[in-house]
């Protein structure tokens, strides 16, 4: 008789995809990417993959767009494998105003007012 020790290997990075999305900032002019905005597909061999990121945008972003988020996968064997998401911000909310009631104002002697926000 004889032993023989068999050791698994998993060499394979898991494959993955990114997305570049348009995303839409809320009302009060934030987003934050949640994994399906971002990796189109992922897969492994050898189980489940687990995706790490970074993505919260506020109004700033929007005139920096599209953002360049990296995007790494890790299967269970801890091979890895990474791909950009072109994220492109969208502010949506249109801007409100609020008017002020009736008002006086006096004319200069040219028959003119200015009128100020304030």
């Amino acid at each position: 008789t004889c032993s023989v020790l068999v050791t698994a290997q998993d060499p394979t990075s898991p494959p993955v995809t990114c997305n570049n999305p348009h995303l839409n900032l809320s009302a009060g002019g934030t987003y934050t990417a949640i994994e399906s905005d971002l990796v189109a597909s992922k897969n492994d061999n050898c189980g489940p993959v687990t995706a790490s990121f970074t993505a919260a945008f506020t109004c700033a972003h929007v005139a920096a767009s599209p953002v360049s988020v990296p995007v790494t996968v890790i299967d269970g064997s801890g091979q890895s494998a990474s791909c950009t998401s072109q994220v492109t911000v969208r502010d949506i909310t249109p801007p409100s105003v609020t008017c002020r009631g009736s008002f006086s104002t006096n004319l200069d002697a040219s028959g003119n007012a200015l009128v100020t926000e304030s």
